[in-house]
């Protein structure tokens, strides 16, 4: 289905001069879109908005709390997007939802600088979020997403799954390794306390303008505990997309930086690379296609694997002390 032709301009128009912020100058322009459909705004004024269209309806409840949220973590100066209310002062209106626009540029590649400016904005956001109040919706959300980074789930379920499948031993190996690993650290992981989290941390939510990090966008929300983004942006930032070497030292400056704000304990610092995986993990369920379908079999991408196990080799040389900075 082409989302792109479902939505006239005509409509993006219309709910745009429903917030009473002037009139539109040119036309909306469509900007990148994952799920939802976006278009950038700019009035006679000047002004730029980013105009959000929510495609399932099921998600309007994220996106009513998250602009809420948004409203809060503004009164505290936490860099993400202005929420606008409608006239009638609604968060969505007709599936849809208003931001101001951050300008700046979103890229995988960052220099250190940028990723100390991002971490010293991210930690304080975790902190502020440390004393949220979490909905129930996000407390038990069960998607595919959720199902791939829980260690049960991935133990009682695909685990068996995965032994059955007609694939290489070593790949199959691998995969299972890393979730009996993950599994035995569980206990560990029931320890550390939960809360509300970004939970999409990665480097195309963070902009930046002049070396500066200006936005944190497009919270994905959990509850979790709180090194959960730490452990999303280092697996992003220490073990960039399509790379299979681990920055040790951009690991431990990202880790250092977060410290001086907010110093961890003993456990988190341990189960921080355990994270990562879980993480990984996550990544190499998505490409097994297990919950895309309601067959008794996984679509599997031999070479996508392969690549994620590579990938998660470097993690365990970062577990079993193997890499030094």
């Amino acid at each position: 289905m082409n989302l792109e032709n479902n939505i006239s301009m005509d409509t993006v128009t219309s709910a745009f001069l429903k917030y009473n912020l002037g009139d539109i100058k040119g036309d909306p322009e469509q900007i990148k879109w994952d799920v939802d459909l976006n278009y950038k705004i700019t009035t006679e004024q000047g002004q730029v908005y980013l105009l959000k269209y929510i495609v399932n309806p099921d998600h309007i409840q994220k996106f009513e709390f998250l602009g809420t949220l948004y409203e809060y973590l503004n009164s505290k100066n936490i860099l993400v997007p202005k929420l606008c209310r409608t006239r009638q002062g609604n968060v969505v209106e007709d599936s849809f939802i208003l931001y101001g626009y951050i300008e700046g540029s979103d890229q995988r590649e960052r220099e250190d600088l940028e990723v100390v400016s991002l971490v010293n904005n991210f930690v304080k956001l975790l902190l502020i979020l440390k004393e949220y109040a979490v909905p129930d919706f996000v407390k038990y959300n069960d998607d595919k997403y959720i199902k791939g980074y829980d260690f049960t789930y991935c133990h009682d379920v695909f685990r068996p799954k995965i032994l059955q499948l007609d694939m290489p031993e070593d790949i199959k190996n691998s995969i299972v390794e890393t979730i009996d690993i993950l599994y035995t650290k569980l206990p560990d992981f029931e320890k550390l306390p939960k809360q509300l989290v970004h939970g999409d941390l990665n480097e195309m939510n963070a902009i930046f303008k002049d070396g500066v990090n200006v936005g944190i966008i497009d919270f994905g929300l959990s509850y979790d505990p709180m090194i959960y983004d730490l452990w999303e942006f280092c697996y992003r930032f220490a073990l960039p997309w399509k790379t299979f070497e681990f920055n040790m030292p951009r690991y431990h400056l990202i880790i250092e930086t977060f410290e001086k704000i907010f110093p961890l304990s003993s456990l988190e610092k341990e189960l921080l690379p355990y994270m990562m995986l879980r993480r990984h993990m996550m990544d190499t369920m998505l490409a097994l296609q297990y919950y895309r379908s309601h067959q008794d079999t996984m679509n599997v991408p031999l070479g996508a694997l392969t690549e994620k196990i590579r990938r998660s080799h470097k993690i365990m040389d970062v577990i079993n002390g193997k890499l030094r900075s």
